[in-house]
């Protein structure tokens, strides 16, 4: 059912019991109208740019063999020119998801140029760099039209880039991530783009964690700890901008690296990975080295910011704050083998993993935020379930944890429902 006719028809409703005018009727049916038809027109025209460019790629492909070397290179300029310059005239015509659906076409075939020229020619090339390439080529299209859809494009085609160097070819790019930041991020920021901030983002720690795990040193868990509570810091920072309607996907993203490493850090062999080092890599290479120092560079100051800050914040988010500097802290001091012993931060790991869940079961409970309480009762199954499987031997035992753990959780699924606040419908007649 449309959003659009549900809402129609609660409205309906509300005149018929005079809780709603026919001006405020009409204003709040405009408004959610027109919220989202933008994105879904453009998406259906790049959806059927692509499957057309398909088509016309497969319909070329019947006939390939066939044609010679200028016939080819003629259709291939051919149709990447024309697609490119439909885009552009139904831009400045005002139908810009039209525009950039034939946009995402002409990116989309040339790609296939880039392909098909090398498979004219015999050219045996380092195929990832058709993607880098081809990357390239969206990302300044993003710059100069300006397009979200090329930049959402440009950060696909940027990952497999990446992915194939590693998989394929076991390289990485040090510098990937530092120059992927700086091309890709100010643009989703200036198109005020949730969606492509959040795709540029991924792509940027994405190409930063290939270039520390690739040949990892001894630092590199604090390292991934850092990247993590720098991305949680600066969402406070990015709520006071220009921009703040993205503030809450840094956040997202490094607390779910941080639990993962948090719930790695709860069980005695996570100890091992604070002095993980590759036999390939030397203890001390300078690009660890300039990653490691700029890393907690940039922490330090994501923290200095977010303390101006978090004293304002609601005393949930102030705790789990604290809990993720202090973790950070501790797991820097550990690697160096500072003042905190493996065993120390083993159970503060467990500590704070137990101490988030019960904080987010009961903040979310009370705000009725369903994403806390799951993600809480998640955190509590990864520490707990294992640990029941380690701890105890028999049977027994381990059946009777689990009816705990599942009392546990029925609980907290009890106390949320009884947390909703009840509607109270008045029966008093205005006069």
């Amino acid at each position: 059912m449309r959003k659009e006719t549900w809402l129609q028809r609660e409205m309906l409703d509300w005149q018929a019991e005079n809780l709603l005018s026919e001006q405020q009727a009409q204003a709040i049916l405009a408004r959610y109208a027109t919220r989202g038809s933008h994105l879904a027109r453009t998406l259906f025209s790049v959806i059927g740019a692509v499957v057309f460019g398909l088509g016309v790629i497969l319909f070329f492909a019947w006939n390939w063999a066939s044609m010679g070397h200028l016939s080819k290179l003629g259709v291939i300029f051919t149709a990447l020119l024309t697609a490119h310059f439909a885009g552009a005239y139904y831009r400045q015509r005002g139908q810009v998801a039209l525009g950039e659906g034939l946009s995402a076409l002409g990116t989309l075939l040339f790609g296939s140029g880039i392909f098909l020229i090398s498979q004219i020619y015999h050219i045996d090339e380092h195929y990832p760099n058709a993607f880098l390439v081809w990357g390239s080529g969206a990302l300044l299209l993003a710059w100069a039209l300006p397009s979200v859809v090329q930049g959402v494009i440009a950060c696909i085609l940027y990952a497999l880039w990446l992915s194939f160097e590693v998989l394929h070819f076991q390289t990485s790019f040090e510098w990937a991530a530092p120059l992927l930041a700086v091309t890709l991020l100010p643009l989703a920021w200036l198109q005020r783009s949730r969606l492509l901030f959040r795709l540029a983002l991924l792509t940027v720690v994405y190409a930063l964690l290939v270039a520390l795990l690739h040949r990892p040193d001894h630092r590199v868990f604090v390292d991934c700890m850092l990247i993590a509570f720098t991305l949680v810091a600066v969402s406070p920072m990015i709520r006071r901008s220009a921009f703040p309607a993205v503030a809450d996907i840094p956040r997202d993203v490094g607390y779910a690296g941080y639990l993962v490493l948090l719930v790695m850090l709860a069980f005695r062999e996570g100890s091992r990975l604070l002095h993980w080092a590759s036999a390939q890599s030397p203890t001390h290479d300078d690009i660890h080295g300039v990653y490691f120092y700029t890393l907690a560079g940039m922490a330090l100051l994501a923290a200095f910011g977010a303390l101006r800050t978090i004293a304002q914040a609601r005393p949930v988010a102030r705790v789990n704050f604290a809990i993720l500097l202090l973790t950070t802290l501790l797991v820097a001091l550990a690697s160096e083998g500072v003042w905190v012993t493996s065993y120390a931060l083993w159970v503060w790991a467990n500590v704070a993993a137990l101490v988030h869940a019960v904080l987010w079961i009961i903040d979310g409970a009370h705000t009725q935020q369903s994403r806390k309480v799951t993600l809480a009762c998640l955190l509590f199954a990864a520490i707990a379930i294992p640990r029941f499987l380690d701890l105890f031997d028999s049977l027994l035992m381990r059946s009777l944890m689990f009816l705990a753990l599942g009392a546990g959780l029925f609980l907290v699924g009890n106390f949320y429902q009884r947390q909703k606040t009840p509607v109270v419908v008045s029966t008093e007649v205005p006069a």
